[in-house]
């Protein structure tokens, strides 16, 4: 073979390549080689779990994950923020140091939270890593309009006597 096949045959794509190495290949006759391509292979798509492949310990796989939208802000009025679904994880073995009164702890996955797009998202995630997981559904918040008028009503309720001295 020459410098130039070797240049031409390393350029091309990868299928390429393999049916002119059996095209040179002299162990294949006619019949074979018409049988090869007439066998499309199948793929079988097995799922398996990202915790065998993640290289996690062993550990972090036996925490409970809980998946949640959080709640508005109480010190601000707008949405920003709750649009989306949190996954974190349950806080193991907490101490407090005796020195300064922090509260420890050698959990290393407590400050782990994960942002999703959906709860079907989070859902998805826990069962790949093979979490035990649980959801807290967001609670309904109802806020009835309020006019500006109801602040200056007399109300016998509140009316109370004031006495002077």
């Amino acid at each position: 073979m020459s410098m130039r096949t070797v240049l031409s045959v390393a350029m091309r794509p990868a299928t390429t390549v393999r049916a002119l190495a059996r095209s040179m290949s002299s162990s294949l006759t006619p019949k074979d080689s018409v049988l090869e391509k007439a066998v499309t292979p199948t793929l079988e798509r097995n799922l398996v779990e990202a915790d065998i492949l993640s290289g996690a310990p062993p550990e972090i796989a036996r925490h409970t994950a809980r998946i949640y939208q959080p709640a508005k802000s109480a010190t601000q009025s707008g949405t920003a923020g709750t649009h989306y679904w949190k996954l974190d994880f349950d806080t193991k073995a907490r101490w407090e140091n005796p020195l300064m009164g922090w509260s420890s702890s050698a959990d290393p996955v407590q400050a782990l939270m994960i942002k999703f797009d959906t709860k079907e998202d989070a859902i998805g995630f826990a069962k790949r890593q093979g979490y035990d997981y649980w959801v807290e559904e967001p609670k309904s918040s109802h806020s009835r309009v309020k006019v500006y008028a109801e602040n200056f009503t007399v109300s016998r309720e509140c009316q109370s006597t004031a006495v002077f001295m």
